[in-house]
C-alpha cells in the first residue's frame, strides 16, 4: 500500500532480495542465459575467461633474406580486434658480417625502434601490442653478398571470441552487448535500464563455446 503511494514500485522499497547463482555453458549458437523474471532487479554475467593457453601461436620465420639492400625484412600486423605479445626476436646471419638492422614497433602510425641488431643477436621482452600494430626488422644498412635468418616471436591473443548479449531471441553479431575476453563483468540494474531486465537475456559466442557465469538479483 505504502509503495503505491509514495509511487514507487514494490522492488524498490522490498525489504528482503534473494539471488541465484550459476553458470551457464555458451555456445556460438543462441542460449538462454537467464529466462525471464518479472521480479528481477539486477544480475551480473561474467566476462569470457582470458585463457593464455589457448592463444593463437602466430611467430613469424624468415630463412636465407637477401639482406644486401636495406629495407623490411619479415613483419607481422596485428590482426583488428586481437591484441598480441611480442616476445622475442631473432637475426641469424647466414653469410657476411657487419649487418645493422632494427626491431621496430609501429604503432598510430609512429614507428617506435626496441633494439639494434649488429651481428647474430636475439632480443628478448615481453611488449604488449593492439590491433593494427606491425612488428618489422628493417635493415638500415645492407652488406653486399650477405643474408639472415629471421624469427618474431609472437603470440596472439583470441579476443574475437567474444560473449555477445541481447533481449533478441535472434540477434547476428555485434549487434548486441559484446564483453572480450578478460573483462569486467556487465553488472545491470533495474533502477538504471528500467523493465526491460526482466526479460529472458539470450548468449551466444564468436568463436568458442566458454562457461559463463551469472548472479540474478530478485525479490
Amino acid at each position: 500500500m505504502s509503495a503505491v503511494m509514495n509511487g514507487l514500485p514494490p522492488w524498490a522499497t522490498a525489504k528482503h532480495f534473494r539471488r541465484n547463482q550459476g553458470y551457464t555453458l555458451v555456445t556460438t549458437g543462441i542460449v538462454q542465459l537467464l529466462p525471464a523474471n518479472p521480479n528481477r532487479i539486477g544480475c551480473v554475467i561474467s566476462a569470457p575467461n582470458q585463457d593464455y593457453g589457448a592463444q593463437l601461436a602466430q611467430s613469424q620465420y624468415a630463412h636465407l633474406v637477401d639482406t644486401s639492400t636495406a629495407g623490411t625484412k619479415i613483419s607481422f600486423t596485428v590482426p583488428a580486434g586481437t591484441s598480441a605479445l611480442l616476445q622475442f626476436a631473432s637475426q641469424f646471419m647466414d653469410v657476411g658480417t657487419g649487418l645493422v638492422s632494427f626491431l621496430v614497433i609501429t604503432h598510430g602510425g609512429i614507428d617506435y625502434n626496441i633494439t639494434q641488431f649488429t651481428s647474430t643477436q636475439t632480443w628478448q621482452g615481453w611488449i604488449p601490442l593492439t590491433g593494427g600494430d606491425v612488428v618489422k626488422i628493417v635493415v638500415n644498412v645492407g652488406v653486399a653478398s650477405s643474408s639472415c635468418d629471421y624469427v618474431l616471436g609472437i603470440m596472439q591473443s583470441n579476443v574475437n571470441n567474444r560473449l555477445m548479449l541481447s533481449v533478441n531471441p535472434s540477434f547476428a553479431n555485434d549487434q548486441s552487448i559484446n564483453l572480450y575476453p578478460g573483462n569486467r563483468p556487465l553488472i545491470l540494474w533495474r533502477d538504471v535500464v528500467g523493465d526491460s531486465i526482466t526479460e529472458d537475456i539470450y548468449a551466444h559466442m564468436a568463436t568458442t563455446q566458454a562457461n559463463i557465469g551469472w548472479w540474478d538479483f530478485f525479490y
